[in-house]
């Protein structure tokens, strides 16, 4: 945590200067980074409040590549607030609306993706959330790359199947 204690003054200060100085797509990535530092460092109420205004900046500069792992981490602070209809919410919006949009990194849409599986596992939903592992796994295989133990997809497989 050390790092992430440096860290996260530093970015405050460059996301006042970008805000200070108009630049709304510093400001915004920023943002996203102090989100996830928050998240990193436990707060996610913090790091809610830092994504909402990620995606604000972001949003208003056309950013639309960067959007998505703002809404990523937007979807990850509901889920740790215990927000989860809402995160569910959150990761549709990134899927089903399109909002990754066609050059967006694929890592950002399969992350969203294996966000809104445990969400709905952990809202109980769990014929969705084996459905949504189950569309997850098949993106990651058809996009050439192995379902891995770490990615949490096999604990997600055994807790859903039992």
């Amino acid at each position: 945590l050390s790092e992430l204690a440096l860290a996260r003054p530093a970015l405050e200060e460059a996301r006042t200067i970008a805000g200070r100085i108009g630049y709304s797509l510093g400001h915004g990535l920023a943002s996203t980074f102090i989100a996830e530092v928050h998240m990193a460092q436990g707060d996610p109420a913090s790091a809610l409040a830092a994504s909402e205004t990620a995606i604000l900046q972001l949003r208003q500069c056309s950013a639309v590549l960067l959007v998505p792992q703002a809404l990523v981490s937007r979807g990850k602070s509901l889920f740790a607030l215990g927000r989860h209809q809402e995160a569910v919410a959150q990761f549709d919006e990134i899927l089903v609306k399109g909002n990754i949009g066609s050059g967006a990194d694929a890592a950002d849409f399969r992350k969203a993706m294996i966000c809104r599986a445990r969400t709905l596992q952990a809202a109980g939903r769990t014929t969705e959330a084996r459905d949504a592992r189950r569309e997850v796994e098949d993106q990651i295989r058809s996009a050439g790359l192995e379902v891995e133990e770490n990615s949490g997809l096999a604990e997600m497989r055994r807790e859903i199947e039992g």
